[in-house]
């Protein structure tokens, strides 16, 4: 056995293994060393790639924007109103290949408490040298078959927006496309307007048309559609109509004017609130102040969705421009169960939705409207007045494809 002193050392072996672990520690970190440089120099080259591919895109894109912009402004003298002679109407040929001068960045959604117009009598017959129109309102609620791209220019030249009219659930004999409507298409006559008839608006061909119509709204320049009488279902409708049809439709229609970057509202409609509230960007309701019914729009008020509400307090057959008495429009601070009708965006109107209209604070206004040409002055005529165009329009009883009767 060796003693103490012969045996062998062990620091020599030990200063080995940290040589060792020096070595490739150094080693480890040159490589690490290279491949950060290397991974940073290539994240450099790619930063530098994105951007001139970003440069490139806003270069066209401003030229693109530039581009589009000369052509606008060298097609007419007036850079806010443009052209509605190629303006076909729907079902009636095809639409101008030019584009249509955007409006809206994005899907309108109207704010609580916003002003507001509505007439639907007659097309409006606006000054367009006029500072505002009248009433100097933030939204316009007008029929969209009987009105020009001219007015709706018009109205976003001074900051409006336009919501456009056309009934989704009813039949009208009147309209340009309703030639296209199938005698199985339709129901009963609607109670009070024997000249509409209640629509399936599980059709193809319906949604068909209605597709056609919103296109349309989009060609106009509408920032929002108000599609009438989709409340069949609470009415003898003949079709066996049900709520959730309403609600399938509603969603077909929100879905078909989003892909135009158009709003939609629900006009009336209380029962399906809680199945479309979040597809629609408005209610439009009429007379829940009558039928003490204002509490079912509680909703769209919470969601911070304005309610644009009509009350007729003159009753069906009285249409002037008399001022009606703060105590025939008490309505206005109690709208009954709810708590949120502060919040409404209130008109009171003559029956037949003519230009004259008046506030809650008393105001007044009449909209200057043509004395015809509206919808109820184009049934039975052989010729409806559209937009810029005249359009030929079979509405003779015979043509319509009615099999009920439509005897005023």
């Amino acid at each position: 056995m060796a003693t103490k002193e012969e045996l062998p050392s062990r620091q020599p072996r030990r200063r080995g293994r940290r040589s060792l672990y020096i070595i490739l520690s150094v080693v480890a970190a040159i490589v690490i060393i290279a491949l950060a440089v290397g991974l940073g120099v290539g994240l450099t080259r790619n930063r530098q790639s994105s951007n001139n591919d970003n440069n490139n895109d806003a270069g066209s894109s401003d030229s693109s924007s530039s581009s589009s912009s000369s052509s606008s402004s060298s097609s007419s003298g007036n850079a806010s109103i443009h052209s509605t002679s190629n303006l076909a109407t729907p079902g009636m040929g095809n639409i101008s290949s030019s584009p249509v001068t955007p409006y809206v960045n994005g899907i309108y959604q109207p704010p609580l408490n916003a002003s507001w117009q509505i007439a639907l009598l007659t097309p409006l017959k606006l000054d367009f040298n006029a500072d505002q129109p009248t009433p100097n309102v933030d939204v316009w609620d007008i029929d969209m078959f009987t009105n020009t791209k001219d007015t709706v220019n018009y109205l976003h030249s001074k900051g409006k927006r336009v919501i456009c009219y056309f009934s989704a659930g009813s039949y009208e004999p009147g309209r340009p496309d309703s030639s296209q409507f199938t005698a199985a298409d339709q129901g009963l006559v609607l109670k009070g307007w024997p000249k509409e008839k209640w629509l399936n608006v599980s059709s193809p061909n319906v949604r068909n048309i209605m597709a056609n119509r919103i296109k349309y709204a989009h060609d106009m320049g509408c920032d929002s559609i108000d599609p009438d009488n989709v409340d069949g279902y609470s009415n003898d409708n003949g079709l066996g109509l049900t709520q959730d049809q309403a609600v399938d439709f509603m969603n077909f229609l929100s879905d078909t004017a989003a892909t135009y970057n158009i709003s939609t509202g629900l006009k009336n409609a209380a029962a399906i609130i809680p199945q479309v509230i979040s597809k629609t960007a408005f209610q439009v309701n009429e007379q829940c102040a009558q039928y003490n019914e204002c509490g079912k729009l509680d909703a769209y008020i919470k969601a911070e969705k304005p309610v644009f509400h009509i009350e007729y307090p003159k009753g069906d057959e009285t249409n002037d421009a008399n001022t009606v008495s703060s105590s025939d429009i008490s309505f206005c601070n109690d709208m009954g169960k709810t708590t949120n009708s502060y919040d409404f965006s209130t008109v009171v109107k003559n029956m037949n939705l003519d230009g004259w209209v008046q506030y809650c604070d008393g105001q007044t206004a009449i909209t200057p409207c043509s004395e015809s040409g509206g919808k109820s002055g184009s049934y039975g005529s052989k010729s409806t007045t559209y937009g810029a165009s005249t359009y030929s329009s079979s509405t003779d009883e015979s043509d319509d494809g009615d099999s009920g009767d439509d005897s005023d």
